[in-house]
């Protein structure tokens, strides 16, 4: 898990988190699919205790989460 920024316009910034994929796992299918499964799981949810998923990227390697 690493801390970033996302950039945007007008000097737009909000503090983001960023899951990342070990690369041990980036080819066990069973380890893909329960990444994707919780990054789907919780993108629609919002709620305090919950870090919310904001990007999924392609290839499943990292998703962005807000940071609290």
């Amino acid at each position: 898990m690493y801390e970033a920024e996302q950039h945007g316009a007008r000097e737009f910034i909000k503090r983001i988190a960023i899951k990342v994929i070990r690369q041990n796992y980036a080819d066990q299918k069973q380890f893909i699919d329960n990444f994707i499964g919780e990054a789907k799981l919780v993108a629609d949810l919002i709620h305090t205790n919950i870090v919310q998923t904001y990007h999924l990227a392609k290839p499943a390697a990292f998703f962005l989460l807000r940071w609290s």
